[in-house]
């Protein structure tokens, strides 16, 4: 049996928008084609902003499309502190081994120092 040792990615990035702004574009996940090349995203079932809410990401041309299916396992974002987590578990196209993907999104406070 193979074990895959887990990997994060951390991307840091000022925008020039408020951190509620930041986190409605990148949990409104239909309009990841809008800003990904050669991507579309359906909304299988469920709230897509909720834990469960499940949709589908497809990545490609034609035959060489790649089908990612995914469930929300968390989701949460704090006006208050402007910080948001969301945690989407891949599915694999037929329903493999699971894969989490955390998305951290605790960076998105603005620069005030401006």
């Amino acid at each position: 049996m193979r074990v895959m040792a887990p990997i994060r990615f951390t991307v840091t990035h000022r925008f020039d928008h408020s951190p509620r702004a930041v986190w409605d574009e990148m949990v409104d996940w239909p309009a990841h084609g809008e800003w990904i090349p050669a991507t579309r995203v359906e909304i299988d079932e469920g709230d897509p902003q909720a834990v469960g809410g499940m949709f589908t990401g497809y990545t490609g041309y034609g035959p060489l499309t790649l089908v990612d299916h995914m469930r929300i396992t968390e989701i949460d974002f704090d006006d208050e502190t402007g910080q948001g987590r969301c945690e989407v578990e891949k599915l694999g196209p037929g329903g493999g081994n699971p894969l989490t993907v955390r998305r951290p999104v605790d960076h998105l406070v603005p620069d005030r120092s401006r």
